[in-house]
């Protein structure tokens, strides 16, 4: 269960190998996906070519309401729906073994659970069309009481084009993420705005060894 709070930020609008924890920010990283992941539709073709308006969102804790998903999810009332629902976030996933897309963001923590297949590279793209985000934070949470594998090997990306990754953060042996701890942030420091996020489960990257991405 994914609820990426890539806060703050610029908005134009495993267990195979048991290793100690390691998690390298961007600078860090190489900045180039290598092959694996199939492909997801670009999705609409973006009709505004700027300039942008810019916002800014500073984190300050899990789920503090400055996350940008939040953000995209607030009617004009302050009330917050779904912005999957509501059309202003695309998600697609790489398969769906149980769940619905709209459950990458919801806050429902109810007794159904988004999961893949259990295939290699699985993963979950956010596609924020006419918007790009710059995430300085992300924030995952898992459904604690559901019995599904945690994420422990895996990489958060993003892509202007949906062709080309940076890797933004890669994780490698993560424990953060468990029954007694279902939510974590982690500070990223992208160094350019994104139209698409993605989380890519490595080969063997959950807390069973396998490859479902819940």
């Amino acid at each position: 269960h994914l609820i990426p709070a890539v806060a703050p930020a610029t908005a134009a609008t495993t267990a195979a190998a048991r290793q100690p924890t390691r998690y390298l920010p961007a600078a860090q990283q190489p900045q180039q996906q290598s092959q694996g992941p199939t492909h997801c539709n670009d999705g609409i073709p973006r009709s505004h070519t700027g300039p942008y308006k810019l916002s800014q969102f500073v984190f300050t804790s899990h789920h503090d309401g400055n996350g940008i998903i939040y953000h995209l999810g607030l009617d004009p009332t302050g009330v917050w729906n779904n912005p999957v629902d509501s059309r202003g976030l695309r998600v697609c996933a790489s398969s769906l073994e149980s769940g619905s897309l709209s459950m990458a963001v919801d806050h429902n923590f109810n007794n159904t659970l988004l999961v893949s297949e259990d295939l290699p590279f699985s993963w979950v793209l956010l596609d924020f069309g006419e918007k790009s985000v710059k995430p300085a934070y992300y924030t995952l949470a898992h459904r604690s009481a559901m019995r599904a594998p945690y994420m422990r090997s895996w990489q958060f990306e993003g892509s202007i084009d949906n062709v080309s990754w940076d890797i933004i953060a890669k994780h490698i042996n993560d424990g953060q993420l468990g029954p007694a701890a279902p939510v974590h942030s982690w500070p990223v420091g992208a160094d350019k705005a994104y139209r698409y996020l993605r989380i890519v489960l490595l080969p063997g990257g959950n807390s069973d060894g396998g490859n479902r991405l819940a």
